[in-house]
C-alpha cells in the first residue's frame, strides 16, 4: 500500500480509498495521518488496526508505539485483538523473515497484554501459529497467488494455501475460529479460551 505505484497526490492510496475511520470511544495523535491506525470497540472487546508497514519506515512508528501502549492497558477492554499487514509468522517459502522486526518491535507487548488472538496477512496463505499463549491467524489467502509452505515454524499447527476467509464467533468464554475456503470447506477449526 506504500509503494510508489499506488501512490496519489504525496500518500498512499489506501488513505483516499478508505477515509477514516471514526468510533468516539478512541482518542488519536494529532500526527496520526489519516486513519493510518485506529480502534474500534464491540462491547469489551477492542480491535486494533495497526499500520506495520511504519516498523519498516513508512513513518509514523512513534505515534503509533505510543497510542498502542495506551490502547493495550485501556481497562475499559477486556480482550483486544491486533489486526496488521505483515504477519509476526510465517513458514511461507516467500519472504519468510520479513515477520521478524514485526515479531521483535510488537509480540512482547501483545504478550504483556490481554491478547488472545493477533489477525495478519501479507503471505498468501492460511496458517495458524501459537506463541505464548497467542494465536496468530495469517489470513492471506485472498490472491491470486499463493504461496508454497517452505521450513515449517514450531510454532505452527496448520499451513494452507487455499483462498480462503475466516469467521471468528465470540463467546464470553472462548472464540470459535473457522477457515473456509471459497468453495465453502471448513478446512480449519480452533477454540481460543479467553481468561
Amino acid at each position: 500500500d506504500y509503494d510508489a505505484s499506488v501512490q496519489y497526490e504525496g500518500a498512499p492510496f489506501y488513505d483516499y480509498a478508505f477515509p477514516p475511520f471514526e468510533d468516539p470511544t478512541f482518542e488519536y495523535p494529532p500526527e496520526r495521518r489519516g486513519n493510518q491506525f485506529y480502534a474500534h470497540a464491540v462491547g469489551d472487546i477492542q480491535f486494533l488496526m495497526l499500520d506495520s508497514q511504519a516498523i519498516f519506515g513508512a513513518g509514523g512508528r512513534e505515534e503509533q508505539d505510543v497510542w498502542m501502549k495506551e490502547r493495550l492497558a485501556d481497562p475499559r477492554f477486556r480482550i483486544t485483538i491486533p489486526v496488521f499487514h505483515v504477519s509476526p509468522y510465517s513458514s511461507s517459502i516467500v519472504h519468510p523473515d520479513d515477520g521478524t522486526p514485526v515479531r521483535q518491535s510488537w509480540n512482547y507487548l501483545f504478550e504483556q497484554a490481554n491478547v488472545p488472538l493477533v489477525l495478519s496477512g501479507h503471505f498468501h496463505h492460511y496458517e495458524r501459529l501459537s506463541a505464548n499463549d497467542i494465536t496468530y491467524i495469517v489470513t492471506g489467502g485472498g490472491s491470486s497467488i499463493l504461496y508454497a509452505q517452505g521450513a515449517r515454524l514450531p510454532e505452527s499447527f496448520m499451513y494452507v494455501p487455499r483462498t480462503h476467509f475466516v469467521l471468528l464467533e465470540f463467546y464470553p468464554e472462548r472464540i470459535e475460529l473457522q477457515a473456509i475456503s471459497k468453495e465453502g470447506d471448513i478446512f480449519d477449526q480452533a477454540t481460543i479460551p479467553l481468561n
